[in-house]
């Protein structure tokens, strides 16, 4: 009798055991992710970092796209802020789905663009002039884009290896002359906190439009000069011509752009390189809003 009943005993132990492992196994899973979903400083076990993942993705769905074209003579900015619309192409109604800020440092001679959380694209803005005001101070000269670009993607780097802080949902384009290789210069940084030169760049939200706005600026500065040698006023008409081709709304279809219909309200930043009053060469910005709306008649 004992033996039938310890026999029994150990067939009930082992299906409990087979019901409620699969259970257990699936809770302890998903504290893991939990964990990976928090962490900075942890990868989860397909290789990434959820949490810059995560900024990456708010960047994409909360930033306006900015697009900057550099060439020997200049720099060509675009901020491009998406608007709905019920029905009506205008820019003075609607809700505003995408923004980016803009900020122009050091005498207006290097220009600061940043996509993504208005908050933490204010943080960073104010970051790069204190960054500003602390080189001019320790050098007597204004701070070279590249510098600038790379003290922002230190701070930005930071934020995803400190266990504590998040990383910024921020991405952001520097640009302006460099005074060491008298040339133009355009540098992006990204929210993991990369710092890379560009001919052409492309950051921010609105992914369908922006993915075919940049084939056609690769198609035209492919080749040994392609589009690197294009004038301002010419770079300010290709630029503003792929804009009223890749970010027009059209009523009733949502294949160009990600919500539709849609009108894109576009302010463009000219970077002229032009001599300086003590013999040398700066760079002078100026500010163009289109007149025409880029939408469908």
């Amino acid at each position: 009798m004992n033996t039938f009943f310890g026999r029994l005993s150990k067939a009930l132990f082992v299906v409990c055991l087979t019901l409620l492992l699969p259970v257990t196994v699936s809770a302890s899973r998903g504290r893991m992710d939990a964990h990976y979903a928090r962490d900075t400083l942890q990868y989860d076990p397909s290789g990434a970092v959820l949490q810059v993942s995560y900024a990456q993705e708010a960047v994409r769905v909360k930033g306006g796209p900015i697009i900057g074209l550099c060439t020997d003579h200049g720099i060509c900015l675009a901020v491009i802020s998406v608007q709905e619309d019920a029905g009506k192409h205008s820019f003075s109604h609607g809700k505003k789905l995408g923004s980016a800020k803009v900020s122009l440092l050091e005498d207006d001679e290097v220009i600061l663009c940043v996509t993504g959380l208005n908050s933490d694209a204010a943080f960073l803005i104010e970051t790069a002039k204190t960054l500003c005001r602390n080189y001019r101070t320790t050098y007597d000269c204004a701070i070279p884009p590249e510098a600038l670009a790379s003290s922002l993607a230190d701070i930005l780097h930071t934020q995803t290896r400190q266990r504590g802080t998040r990383p910024l949902a921020v991405a952001a384009i520097v640009a302006g002359f460099d005074q060491s290789s008298r040339r133009p210069s355009m540098f992006a940084v990204d929210t993991e906190g990369s710092c890379t030169s560009h001919h052409a760049c492309f950051l921010g939200g609105n992914g369908a439009a922006l993915d075919n706005f940049a084939r056609d600026v690769e198609k035209e500065f492919s080749g040994d000069r392609g589009g690197k040698d294009m004038g301002m006023d010419t770079a300010r008409a290709f630029l503003e011509g792929c804009i009223r081709t890749n970010f027009r709304g059209k009523e009733g279809n949502a294949d160009d752009v990600d919500d539709s219909p849609v009108s894109p309200c576009v302010r463009v930043f000219l970077g002229r390189v032009a001599d300086g009053g003590d013999g040398g060469r700066k760079m002078h910005w100026s500010k163009h809003e289109p007149d025409s709306e880029y939408s469908s008649e």
